[in-house]
């Protein structure tokens, strides 16, 4: 009892400085699989499950059973940490169930991979037990596929190694809500053995908005969040929850990168002012050739013959550079709209998601354009390290893009999260 006080005053305190950082929703995974989330880099996770049932009449004593998780997110795609339940039915002889587990990430589909790809290895102290675990699951939409095969080195503590396949999936309603279900099924099952039952969940997913919390309302026949626990049903149905607490790391340790401002853009040419200056350029021309000629004819012409054809070529040359820079103007303008207007060359897109970029690296040609979007629940920014270019804020679901004109490389972060960064890498057009 001591034990699991003490647990749940860290599991309030976690939850009151937690912050912002890239947990795993709820909304990805099912009650019972784990989807190969592992979170964002340099982060810290805590999961409380708690799921609980009741006796028979007369009594309708309820027995809870909690597991919580404590992991780490390295700056590599590898989340270890341990899993520990305080009421567990893997061994009947040992109550409080531990499993350590590290589980690395092969392939992301945020990043451009056709799927989702992660193995976990796990050691479970009370089944005396070396576990493992290969996870594939892919995005279709609004509907999230997973799939898993286990294998237990020593089955609830029999030493016997034994195989299970699981799969199930989510089905996104809104940004915030999901629904989701799973089931596992040993391969050599008895069906003639009670204790052989499927695994099975389904569950509410919900995610709290603008903050990186979510959870889930569930009801299933399993008992813990272990692997083993996971993998086996019981003979009764259990309810209950589960709440994410993600803590970033990069928040409170480290530098933070502070954009420079930006420099005003310079002003876009006028169309319709530098039309209006080339009027006012001609009418000028006309007017000094009328007041020359008005002089011609008040004047004698064999005195006046000299200076006038001087006068008339001096304006004629001030008509003709005024008329040749006027024209150059309208010619810069013509060529800021058709580069304005002109489509870009081609279109890159790339995801804000567990307050990662993804890919953090982008390698294009000059004049490629990168759309980013905010798969993420609260807001993000792309801003340039240097101040040059600024997104603003990417609200969720919104997205923003820019193009790469010139070559170079190109360094960005997120101005609300600053541990979040990336490269632009822009190639000279073929």
């Amino acid at each position: 009892m001591e034990l699991l006080l003490r647990t749940l005053i860290i599991s309030c305190l976690l939850s009151a400085v937690a912050g912002h950082a890239g947990a795993q929703s709820m909304l990805d995974r099912g009650p019972n699989l784990s989807d190969g989330w592992i979170g964002a880099p340099n982060s810290v996770h805590f999961n409380f499950l708690h799921r609980f049932n009741q006796s028979g009449a007369p009594r309708r004593q309820v027995t809870n059973r909690p597991t919580f998780v404590l992991a780490y997110r390295a700056p590599v795609p590898l989340l270890f940490g341990a899993s520990y339940a305080t009421r567990s039915d893997v061994v009947a002889r040992i109550p409080n169930e531990w499993e350590l587990f590290a589980r690395y990430g092969l392939l992301q589909q945020d990043a451009g991979a056709p799927l989702d790809a992660a193995v976990q290895a796990a050691w479970n102290a009370a089944a005396r037990s070396a576990d493992g675990e290969v996870i594939l699951a892919r995005r279709l939409g609004a509907l999230r596929l997973i799939g898993a095969a286990r294998v237990l080195g020593s089955a609830f503590d029999t030493g016997e190694t034994r195989f299970v396949l699981a799969g199930g999936g989510t089905l996104r309603l809104t940004r915030w809500i999901a629904l989701a279900g799973d089931v596992a099924q040993f391969l050599d099952a008895d069906d003639a053995d009670d204790a052989e039952r499927a695994a099975w969940g389904a569950a509410v997913q919900i995610a709290i908005p603008y903050t990186p919390h979510s959870v889930s309302l569930q009801a299933t026949n399993t008992n813990t969040a272990t692997l083993h626990g996971a993998s086996r049903g019981a003979d009764q149905v259990r309810w209950g929850f589960e709440f994410t607490v993600p803590i970033a790391l990069g928040r409170y340790f480290g530098t933070r990168t502070v954009a420079a401002t930006p420099p005003p853009p310079p002003p876009a040419p006028d169309l319709d002012s530098l039309r209006v200056a080339v009027a006012d350029s001609v009418t000028s021309v006309l007017q000094r050739e009328y007041e020359i000629r008005l002089r011609l004819d008040t004047q004698q012409r064999a005195a006046r013959e000299d200076s006038l054809r001087i006068a008339r070529e001096d304006a004629l040359r001030r008509a003709r550079a005024d008329s040749a820079r006027a024209a150059a103007r309208a010619d810069t303008l013509r060529r800021a709209e058709s580069a304005r207007a002109a489509p870009p060359r081609d279109t890159v897109r790339a995801t804000i998601r567990n307050l990662a970029y993804a890919p953090a690296r982008i390698e294009i040609a000059a004049g490629t354009t990168i759309t980013w979007r905010n798969s993420d629940q609260v807001d993000h920014t792309v801003t340039a390290t240097d101040g040059s270019w600024n997104s603003g804020i990417i609200r969720p679901g919104e997205t923003w893009q820019r193009t790469f004109a010139s070559p170079g490389t190109f360094e960005f972060f997120c101005v609300p999260h600053p541990f979040m960064k990336g490269t632009v890498v822009v190639r000279p057009s073929p």
